[in-house]
């Protein structure tokens, strides 16, 4: 069993880390937030080459990011000394 500091923590960073990933979706689009994401949305505003690479752009920039940060954190888990045993 563990402490209860531990447990407590381990919520506290699930919600912020939500939080966190809802802001940053928010931040990259936000008048698509909490909708079904879709790279050809209709939007010409952020077509700014004409050609939909900039809503490849886009999406490709959304999904590196959010990639980097989940890899990030399994290789952190993963790897941490504390783990073992």
């Amino acid at each position: 069993i563990q402490e209860k500091g531990i447990v407590i923590m381990y919520f506290v960073s699930q919600y912020l880390g939500g939080i966190t990933g809802g802001l940053l979706a928010w931040l990259i689009d936000a008048e698509s937030t909490g909708v079904y994401p879709n790279v050809y949305g209709g939007d010409e505003s952020l077509d700014i080459y004409g050609d939909d690479a900039g809503l490849l752009l886009n999406a490709f920039f959304g999904e590196f990011i959010f990639t980097f940060l989940l890899t990030s954190a399994v290789i952190h888990t993963a790897t941490d000394k504390r783990q073992s045993g």
